[in-house]
């Protein structure tokens, strides 16, 4: 196990599906948001979404605060940004700095 300090940051973005929008058509929406978006972002080391309890989470690790900052300039204008601002009410929670890493 390693314990290293860096400087990577967590966006962390919690989201509630709109009346009447389902699970599969919020999958679908944040599958197209990952292959036409975020993976051609510089910067983004994991991208994972998270649900429970009707609320859903997008959790991405940037190599850089300023990485996750240009791509938040962009993604509320990509097409895919659009379709999941149409889906859900999305909030940001938070971006904390990764102060240990252990895998």
């Amino acid at each position: 196990m390693s314990s290293n300090t860096n400087k990577n940051i967590i966006s962390l973005v919690q989201f509630i599906p709109k009346k009447g929008v389902g699970e599969e058509e919020m999958l679908a929406a944040v599958d197209a948001a990952q292959e036409t978006f975020f993976a051609l972002q510089p910067g983004v080391i994991d991208h994972k979404v998270l649900r429970t309890d009707g609320l859903w989470f997008d959790m991405i690790l940037w190599d850089s605060l300023e990485a996750n900052t240009e791509s938040n300039k962009s993604f509320s204008e990509h097409e895919a940004g659009k379709k999941l601002h149409e889906l859900a009410d999305i909030k940001q929670v938070d971006r904390p700095v990764v102060k240990r890493a252990y895998c």
